[in-house]
């Protein structure tokens, strides 16, 4: 069985650059669309299995759960509830930082 990976550099963690990264490595996946139907429940699980600062790398860095949330978001994908995403006290509130889980 053969599976497709994506892998795209993106120079610094700031949410638009993010974003458009993540976009992009949809985009050639063949798209949102292609891989959840709009009638799935889908839960983003993000790595937090330890308080720690992003620096550290050790979880799924704020930007990256922030952005996917915001795509979902912009491809009408019904979120049942909202958490601002919180790491080592620091707030990744922002625009576009209201995450799914």
């Amino acid at each position: 069985m053969k599976h497709t990976v994506v892998l795209i550099p993106c120079d610094s963690y700031e949410s638009e650059q993010v974003c458009e990264k993540l976009k992009k490595g949809l985009e050639l996946l063949g798209g949102l669309e292609l891989l959840i139907n709009k009638k799935e429940k889908v839960l983003l699980k993000l790595n937090l299995v330890r308080g720690a600062s992003p620096e550290r790398a050790v979880t799924t860095h704020p930007a990256v759960a922030a952005a996917l949330a915001r795509i979902f978001q912009e491809k009408a994908c019904v979120c049942r509830r909202f958490q601002r995403l919180r790491f080592s006290g620091e707030d990744y509130g922002g625009a576009g930082a209201e995450a799914c889980f």
